[in-house]
């Protein structure tokens, strides 16, 4: 029973550790660099999903 408590106990401290490590890397690290996402946007729309749709439209402007 012993053994249990101590495994239980090290997942908890385990669990609370890397909480704490990666709520510290979140605050002084991704949130800096998350502020440069906006110098890097895409400029172009992103392509169409639907290869289908582009063939009609292309048809539709040759007058197919």
């Amino acid at each position: 029973m012993d053994a249990v408590l101590k495994e239980c106990a090290y997942f908890v401290v385990l669990t609370g550790v890397t909480f704490l490590i990666s709520a510290f890397s979140y605050e002084f690290f991704e949130k800096k660099i998350l502020r440069f996402k906006r110098h890097f946007e895409a400029k172009y729309p992103p392509a169409s999903c639907h290869p289908t749709a582009d063939v009609r439209a292309i048809a539709k402007a040759v007058g197919s």
